[in-house]
Formats: structure tokens, sequence, C-alpha cells
């Protein structure tokens, strides 16, 4: 009876050695927790008052914010030590595609199909350069097809921070305002009031909200066809542009995009354009956009009416 209780003792021994490694290392990590239950523990402390008594459940807005811009952070944390190819130290190249069909009123009142392509070479820490092209062709009096296109290049530094300096170069021509070149360059400055980062998963239900203000000098040169009774104009334009765009609910977006040039040494002669849509993704690089476009120049060539309407409904797609 002795020899088989000792060598019941013996098995056990033999059971609870290997068990010894882990007992000790989750002793270890009860007194040395790992960053991010650190983080979340000190997050957590955040919500509370400053006397450490316990809130009700129900957060205040600014508490919610704070969290989120800590999960925000703790998210760039994770993706520099896994070197997600996401991550900002990275290059990323986007093309944007997108087709629309619209009918206008004002000058035009058939109607007209759209494309704008934007290829985008970004290095959000650093810089961010855009190429594209907006090309437009018009059905005119059921008979008249005509043409314009917009070509950009655009280079901007520190695109991610609130300030960011630009510079663009913008040229093209527009068959129906009888101009046969338009040259735009210059310098600006982009100013991003607020750029919610919390369009991701993790707060699908929290507001998305975009706001930038972004101002230019540029100096500007058209040339026109015969039938303008001019040839060309040449002048400094300030030009002044206003992006806003705001989540309503998941997967609906409410947005507006104003833009003005006005000349410098004649502040009556402006050109405006402002843009309302409402914008419906279908994924995460598909979407569907409903538009209205008003435009106005003060100082039109002859022929060509003061004011246009569009209406325009217009699919996209992002490839990365």
């Amino acid at each position: 009876m002795h020899r088989f209780g000792t060598h019941w003792l013996v098995a056990a021994a033999l059971l609870w050695l290997p068990l010894l490694p882990a007992q000790a290392a989750l002793a270890q990590y009860e007194e040395d927790p790992s960053p991010a239950d650190s983080a979340r523990d000190e997050a957590a402390e955040e919500v509370g008052d400053a006397d450490g008594e316990r809130q009700p459940e129900v957060a205040t807005e600014l508490e919610v914010r704070r969290l989120r811009e800590r999960v925000v952070k703790l998210q760039r944390e994770v993706a520099e030590l896994r070197g997600d190819p996401r991550e900002p130290s990275v290059p990323v190249r986007t093309l944007e595609v997108e087709f629309s069909a619209s009918v206008l009123a004002g000058n035009i009142s058939e109607a007209m199909l759209h494309s704008d392509v934007l290829f985008t070479l970004e290095h959000p820490d650093i810089y961010r350069l855009s190429l594209g092209t907006d090309y437009e062709l018009r059905l005119r009096d059921e008979q008249t097809l005509q043409q314009r296109l917009d070509g950009l290049v655009e280079f901007s530094l520190l695109p991610n921070d609130p300030i960011s300096p630009f510079a663009l170069l913008d040229t093209g021509f527009d068959e129906m305002r009888r101009m046969s070149l338009r040259l735009d360059t210059g310098l600006g400055v982009r100013w991003t009031v607020l750029q919610d980062p919390a369009d991701g998963l993790l707060f699908q239900q929290a507001p998305y909200a975009s706001y930038t203000i972004a101002l230019g000098l540029l100096l500007n040169h058209e040339q026109y066809q015969p039938a303008a009774n001019f040839d060309h104009r040449t002048f400094v334009r300030l030009d002044v542009r206003v992006d806003v765009e705001q989540r309503v609910v998941r997967g609906l977006f409410v947005g507006n995009r104003f833009r003005l040039f006005t000349v410098l040494e004649d502040t009556e002669n402006l050109l405006l354009r402002n843009e309302s849509y409402l914008r419906f993704a279908i994924g995460e690089d598909i979407w569907v956009r409903a538009l209205y476009v008003f435009r106005e120049d003060t100082r039109p060539p002859p022929g060509v009416r003061r004011v246009d309407h569009e209406f325009k409904l217009a699919v996209a797609l992002r490839l990365r």
C-alpha cells in the first residue's frame, strides 16, 4: 500500500512539472500587463471623473471623442509594429474614375456625358501628387457636338497636416465657351478644419465629417476663338475652395464643393461654381452620386450666357 501511494505521488509530480512555466508566465502577466491592456485601462480611467469615482454608463460626447482619438493612435502604433503596407510610411497609389450623365439649363439644354479620372501618388506624411483629366461631351441643338477637356497637375506638401501648401497647373479648352486655351498656374495653401478619422469599421455609427478650405493665387491666361470677338485675356485670380462632407447615416453622405475665382484688378469679375451632392457608398471603393451644379460667370464671352444649371447622376470606382 505504501508503494502504491508512492507511485501516485511520483505520477502527479511529473504531470505538474510542465505546468510550472505557464503558471510563472501568468503570474508575470498579472504583475506586468501588456501595453495594450495598460492603454485600455488608462482610457477607461479617463472616462471617470477627477476624483476617481465611476461615472454613469452613458459617456459624454467629450469622453467618446477622447477614447476614439486614443484608439486611432493605438491603431497607428500597431500598424507601425506590424509593418502594415497601408501605413503612411509607404507611398499609396489610387486611381478614381467617375462617369456621369446630365442635363443642363442655361447655355445648353441637351444631354451631356462626363468622365473624370484622377490618379494620386501619396506619401501622406510628406507629399501628394495628383494627375487628373476632366472630359465633357455635349450635344447642342440636337445636332452640334461640343467638347470640354481639362488637365490638372497638383503637388501638395504635408497633406496630413492641418496646413498644407500646394502648387498646381490646370489647362484645357471649352468649345461651349468658345475658349481654345485656358491656362492656370500658381501656389496656394489648404487648411483642414476638421478631418474625423472615425470612418472605419470600429465606429461605423459615429459621426464622420470633413471640412477643408483652400486659398490660391493663380496666373490665368485664356485664348478664344474668332467668334468671341476678342483674342485673349490674362490676369491674376484669387482661387477660393471650400469642401464639406458629412455622413448622415451609414453609407449615405451629403456634401458641397464651392469654388470661386475673382480677378484681383477687378473684383466684380467672378467665376463661381457650387456643387451640392448626395453620395451613397455601395462598397468601400464604389459609390454613386446625385449632384446639382450651379455656375456663374459675371464676364462671359459674347454669345455665352451668364448662368448654367446642371443636374448630374454619377457612378465612381476607386482602384488601389
